[in-house]
């Protein structure tokens, strides 16, 4: 079992409200659950961010060292690979014409956000 730290938080009275709603609805057995899992979560999104920086424009020593081991050297490696695939399919001829690439990747883009708000509408 890994050692667990005791930390005290301060919430708003909402905040514990929703908290104790989670606990007392069964899906968590304790406060504490809720909160690991939310940290998790939040840890989640902020990993997710520092790579859309990393790919944006990149990241300081400090933010790297915020990333979980090898997955950065991961990107680095598929992206070469890619590039490497990219710049075969250009020496055999192979290239697609990028306004026309980038006019059906926003197509695909919008059918896909669209997708998900007719999803996300209640059935009649």
């Amino acid at each position: 079992m890994a050692i667990r730290a005791s930390m005290n938080v301060s919430v708003t009275p909402e905040l514990e409200q929703f908290v104790q709603s989670l606990v007392d609805s069964g899906r968590y057995h304790s406060a504490s659950e809720v909160f690991r899992d939310g940290l998790r979560l939040l840890e989640k999104a902020e990993q997710r961010r520092l790579m859309e920086k990393f790919i944006a424009e990149g990241l300081t020593p400090d933010e790297e060292k915020r990333m979980p081991p090898g997955v950065l050297e991961k990107f680095r490696s598929r992206m070469s690979q890619k590039i490497e695939e990219g710049l075969n399919s250009l020496a055999r001829g192979e290239w697609v014409d990028g306004e026309d690439f980038f006019s059906r990747w926003k197509k695909r883009l919008a059918d896909l956000r669209e997708g998900e708000k007719s999803s996300r509408r209640p059935k009649k």
